[in-house]
C-alpha cells in the first residue's frame, strides 16, 4: 500500500501572488474586449445592512 502525503510548500504563491498571475494570464484577455464590458456602475443593487450584507 502507498501512502502519498500532499502538503503545500513555501514557494507557493499567496492569494495577491495568485490573483495578480490570473489577472495577467492571456487565457483571459477576451475580458478586456470592448464587447464583454456589459455592465455599469448604474447597474445592480448597492450592498446593505438591510441586504443581510454587514
Amino acid at each position: 500500500m502507498t501512502v502519498v502525503e500532499l502538503i503545500g510548500t513555501l514557494d507557493e504563491p499567496d492569494e495577491v501572488e495568485g490573483l495578480y498571475a490570473a489577472a495577467r494570464n492571456p487565457a483571459f484577455a477576451f475580458l478586456y474586449e470592448p464587447q464583454e464590458d456589459i455592465y455599469t456602475l448604474d447597474d445592480g443593487q448597492p450592498l446593505t445592512e438591510e441586504s443581510g450584507i454587514p
